[in-house]
């Protein structure tokens, strides 16, 4: 992951914080934590949000969100144009309890085949002219703000880790302005780490995705440790929010932005156990976890 994010990002810094994640973890959520105070942010915030970009998000995501808010948290869905028209009834009802939906793109970008669980993903924003991207999101937009009976206020890139370099994302933050965003949710951990977990000076406010605990900059996500059972597999998920929750009890400043899928967690009651360590501090919306900032 680091090595592919080097590449993308032809940012020599980052060799600089691979080497601090390495030395001192704790250093950099330090570094975070200051760094959400001075975007702002004075208290802890927990942001959850789902990318639904199956079929099978369709089939469980209620059931999802039903616990999830029995534990005192609500996610942001993030859902391609085209899945939101195949679920409309499904995202329909969920839009209906307040819950928040971005802009993911219109076009499906991601299959999942049942039979082995493996993933496919295809249509990577890096590997379209600019015209097509600009045409998914605005046609991304349509489908949410009909869909969900209010147009999206954000946006997440599909496969949003490839899209990732400097001159890429000025694009996309041009092309958000045009629909009036308050933010994009579309980088990886490093841009959080080096500019702070809400930063403005692509064109609108950015929002990276959280790191683990103890490796800031690989993504705190469910595939990786759920699908690939790396960094510590289930338990190694739970123990990052233990941490997480361990740091923000003593009241220091942080967001944390998490995301993961639902058909990769709604038969995962260990994800509900770890999510719930961080419900004293969730907010709803990223319009809730923005307040006060610039």
């Amino acid at each position: 992951m680091l090595d592919k994010l080097l590449t993308l990002t032809r940012d020599p810094l980052l060799g600089v914080y691979v080497l601090r994640s390495k030395l001192s973890p704790v250093g950099l959520i330090d570094r975070l934590s200051r760094l959400t105070t001075a975007a702002g942010i004075a208290k802890p915030r927990f942001l959850l949000s789902f990318d639904c970009d199956t079929d099978l998000d369709i089939e469980v995501v209620e059931a999802v969100h039903a616990e999830l808010g029995r534990r005192g948290v609500r996610p942001v869905y993030a859902v391609p144009g085209e899945l939101l028209e195949r679920g409309r009834e499904v995202y329909g009802r969920i839009a209906s309890t307040g819950a928040e939906f971005m802009n993911h793109g219109w076009a499906e970008h991601t299959r999942l085949d049942r039979a082995t669980g493996i993933y496919d993903s295809f249509l990577f924003y890096d590997r379209q002219s600019r015209a097509w991207v600009a045409e998914d999101i605005r046609r991304g937009h349509q489908s949410v703000s009909e869909i969900a009976g209010r147009a999206p206020a954000g946006f997440r890139t599909p496969h949003f880790g490839s899209f990732q370099k400097h001159d890429e994302l000025v694009f996309l933050h041009g092309e958000l302005k045009k629909h009036g965003y308050r933010y994009s949710t579309s980088t990886v951990p490093f841009w959080g780490l080096r500019y702070g977990p809400v930063f403005d000076h692509l064109g609108i406010r950015e929002v990276p995705v959280s790191g683990t605990f103890d490796r800031p900059l690989d993504i705190l996500d469910t595939w990786t440790h759920r699908c690939l059972g790396e960094h510590g597999g289930e338990a190694g998920y739970t123990r990052q929010y233990e941490s997480y929750r361990d740091y923000m009890t003593n009241n220091r400043p942080l967001l944390v932005n998490v995301y993961g899928d639902p058909s990769q967690v709604h038969d995962w009651p260990g994800f509900f156990d770890a999510v719930g360590l961080l419900a004293p501090w969730a907010v709803s919306s990223y319009a809730e976890a923005l307040d006060g900032t610039a």
